[in-house]
């Protein structure tokens, strides 16, 4: 599961009068601040809000206060946040992502079968890492018998079967096969985002008189 939460939160006064954000490190105390001062005075505290008041630690708020002041004490933004009326804490925008799932699985065999897309030619590619430090990449395409290339995976590690993109062409000037894979480290998900993924990229073509890679 992704889990992908967007916070924008956008300043309630006039941009001029509004300080930079806070340092990251005091997000969580401005936030809980803003959160305690929202529930009001204690004594009309029913037994919800108490509990929330435990989670948040609004009775820590004073003593923390005291050291980012002592802390930050030669930073007038920072002074000026915590001099501001607590329910006025906005941010600009806060993104936070985060990854909570099962380890990717690591694929071994991949087998694709198609067609080229100008021509309408067939291809057949299975890809196959032995686990012993060798993956054999067999290719056939239009009227070509396969053929296969044995990789090395030595000096590409972590070769990632899943992240494989074809390209065909069958009439000239083009005419080969292109395997293009990813290796270096496991992405997980972020494998299947082709913009995003800025492993290293290795070619291997089959072209009708020579495999290059």
């Amino acid at each position: 599961m992704i889990e992908a939460i967007a916070l924008l939160l956008m300043a309630s006064t006039h941009p001029a009068e509004q300080p930079g954000d806070p340092p990251q490190e005091t997000i969580d105390f401005f936030g809980r601040r803003k959160l305690c001062a929202e529930m009001g005075p204690e004594e009309h505290w029913r037994e919800g809000e108490r509990r929330e008041a435990r989670r948040l630690a609004c009775d820590r708020l004073p003593a923390e206060e005291r050291d980012i002041r002592a802390r930050y004490a030669d930073s007038p933004a920072v002074i000026a946040w915590l001099s501001r009326d607590p329910h006025d804490f906005r941010l600009g925008v806060v993104m936070v992502s985060s990854w909570d799932g099962p380890p990717p699985a690591l694929v071994r065999r991949v087998e694709q079968t198609g067609v080229a897309m100008q021509s309408g030619d067939p291809y057949r590619l299975v890809m196959e890492d032995d686990g012993r430090g060798e993956t054999r990449i067999t290719a056939s395409y239009g009227d070509l018998q396969p053929r296969t290339f044995v990789l090395d995976n030595g000096p590409f590690p972590q070769i990632d079967l899943a992240s494989a993109i074809v390209m065909l062409g069958t009439r000239a000037p083009r005419d080969g096969l292109i395997v293009r894979l990813r290796y270096g480290y496991i992405r997980g998900y972020c494998s299947l985002v082709i913009e995003e993924d800025d492993r290293p990229k290795l070619s291997i073509d089959f072209g009708r008189e020579a495999i290059e890679a």
